[in-house]
């Protein structure tokens, strides 16, 4: 995947700047999908990333409120966008467990031995919500 991105700035127009961050976490995105769900499923990239990137800027004011222990009820700034794309995210998912719930992959990936994992005292597998959310439902 390194090498595929080597190549897809290798081609780019000579003397033109190329978006070093943009093609890295376009290659991180990459061997993440491949890792755990076999580079199979189709994902939005795009939508992933702006997703993620609106949960990750609510980090610091979930820190901020865990240091004073302001109650969680308490809105502040890009709750709403950031719960709106964790919702998006889990959906998704929830689309691509499904799917492979549906038509079961030979890929050795992080979904496959998810989906075909047992309990070994219960023999009990996973629902594809504990596959999506596992600690609880989201609130």
């Amino acid at each position: 995947m390194a090498d595929q991105q080597v190549e897809r700035w290798c081609a780019s127009p000579g003397r033109v700047p190329v978006d070093a961050l943009a093609g890295m976490t376009k290659t991180t995105f990459d061997i993440i999908v491949e890792a755990m769900l076999g580079g199979a499923a189709t994902l939005n990239a795009e939508c992933y990333s702006c997703a993620l990137t609106e949960n990750f800027n609510t980090i610091p004011w979930h820190i901020l409120f865990s240091v004073f222990s302001v109650p969680e009820w308490m809105p502040f700034p890009g709750q709403r966008r950031a719960l709106k794309a964790r919702d998006f995210l889990h959906r998704d998912i929830g689309r691509i467990v499904s799917a492979r719930r549906a038509k079961p992959s030979a890929r050795p990936d992080l979904l496959n031995l998810l989906l075909t994992a047992r309990d070994p005292e219960t023999d009990r597998g996973m629902t594809d919500s504990e596959v999506v959310w596992p600690t609880s439902s989201p609130s």
